[in-house]
């Protein structure tokens, strides 16, 4: 969306990590306008979580982004 807003860096190792979970679920929800459908942001975001982990497996996915406006967003769609 934004490269500046992606670069950004934190010196917490929670925060940074954070961040990254929220700029690539603004980057699936801009490739997805109209949702992923309820309940299928596990799925649907793993192609865009690489950038969090270089292998992804069972103990690594995440049902929600943390953030509710972002999950509804996500999931619904933007209309």
């Amino acid at each position: 969306l934004y490269p500046e807003i992606v670069f950004m860096s934190f010196s917490d190792k929670s925060s940074s990590f954070r961040w990254l979970l929220y700029t690539n679920t603004l980057t699936m929800i801009y490739n997805n306008p109209l949702g992923v459908g309820i309940g299928q942001f596990e799925f649907a975001s793993l192609p865009y979580l690489g950038s969090l982990f270089p292998t992804l497996n069972e103990w690594l996915l995440f049902s929600t982004p943390h953030n509710e406006y972002l999950h509804y967003l996500s999931e619904d769609g933007v209309i």
